[in-house]
């Protein structure tokens, strides 16, 4: 359990054996070596339980000058959307900070793109400049708060960057070839069957532009959705 908890941290699976996080007979959450705790036994109604310690969620680093109250800044961290003004967010990345959120909105200057070109190993590869879409933005952030809406926003303008609108995607989960439609993003899920390696052949011929293998069942939930 222990070593589950550690991998849902991204720690390495020795760390559990280090003298630094060693449990401490008490509730905090924290031990004496000011760290976060991997694993700890827990009475629940006079039960034995085990509490895991795992991160935040890291989906989206918002990197610019934003007026944002510390009570709004709580609630949106908690869906995984992290605030640092650019001075910060330099300083921390030139100290070793790695940032594992799926994107990086980013208000344009010359010390952020530079930044974004010195240290692209240590941020996302999904980044998005906002200075045209900052107001938008904020809304969702503070005003009328929507990480469902503010994430759908993302990535429909993520993939608008990379592939054309979203509206252009084909979706297939009944793999053959002749299901491609013309002037479109052809996405194919398969059985990992015998085929595979044929329709592996579709890709590199250029008939399918991404192809993904998924069990029947994962093929009926996507069709659902």
């Amino acid at each position: 359990m222990e070593a589950s908890a550690a991998y849902l941290r991204k720690l390495d699976i020795t760390t559990i054996e280090e003298n630094e996080y060693e449990v401490d007979y008490n509730t905090k959450i924290f031990n004496s070596k000011e760290k976060l705790n991997i694993l700890k036994a827990i009475n629940k109604n006079d039960c034995l339980g085990y509490r895991f310690f795992i991160s935040k969620p890291t989906e989206i680093l918002l990197v610019g000058d934003f007026t944002i109250d510390d009570m709004q800044l709580n609630t949106i961290a908690n869906d995984g959307v992290l605030v640092k003004s650019e001075e910060k967010f330099k300083q921390e990345l030139e100290n070793g900070v790695v940032y594992n959120h799926q994107f990086v909105l980013y208000q344009k200057s010359n010390t952020v793109e530079q930044i974004l070109k010195d240290r692209k190993t240590s941020i996302s590869v999904r980044k998005l400049e906002i200075n045209d879409m900052k107001d938008f933005i904020m809304n969702k952030i503070t005003e009328n708060y929507s990480f469902i809406e503010l994430e759908d926003f993302i990535w429909q303008k993520w993939f608008d960057e990379i592939k054309g609108p979203v509206e252009n995607i084909n979706v297939f989960t009944s793999y053959h070839s002749s299901y491609n439609q013309a002037n479109k993003y052809n996405i194919a899920f398969s059985n990992h069957n015998d085929t595979w390696e044929e329709n592996k052949k579709d890709v590199s011929a250029g008939n399918v532009n991404y192809l993904e293998s998924l069990s029947s069942i994962a093929q009926k939930k996507a069709t659902k959705l």
